[in-house]
């Protein structure tokens, strides 16, 4: 009988192996366990918040219209990007505004949301140092 005990024991499958949390998972939970960062975390959502509700009752204005005018009639090229505006050398705003006047045009609340992702991005960078 202990022999037939022995051999069930042998060929019972081995318990499954816990799962080990992933990096992430690990990052998150720790920087989730330190109170100051979790508190840092809040205050980025609570500013994101607060931002999207005053971004909600705002519209495009002045320049605005005219980097939505600029990319709609001028091809983006070198030369487009390498030209200054207002004393201003800004090759990524022609970008973005040229991606987005081919997105969604006059869209508020695109443009909303890729202000928040960049924000989102920002505060975060922020609070790992």
């Amino acid at each position: 009988m202990a022999t037939s005990e022995a051999q069930q024991a042998a060929a019972a499958p081995p318990p499954p192996a816990a799962r080990r949390p992933s990096r992430v998972g690990r990052a998150v939970r720790a920087a989730l366990a330190d109170p100051v960062e979790r508190s840092c975390y809040a205050l980025v959502g609570l500013s994101l918040v607060v931002w999207a509700w005053a971004a909600s009752r705002s519209y495009f204005r002045h320049d605005d219209f005219l980097y939505l005018y600029r990319a709609v009639t001028r091809p983006l090229s070198l030369d487009s990007l390498l030209d200054g505006y207002q004393g201003h050398l800004m090759p990524g705003q022609f970008v973005l505004v040229e991606g987005l006047a081919e997105v969604a045009p006059l869209s508020w609340g695109a443009a909303v949301a890729v202000v928040l992702a960049f924000r989102l991005v920002a505060c975060l960078a922020m609070v790992r140092l």
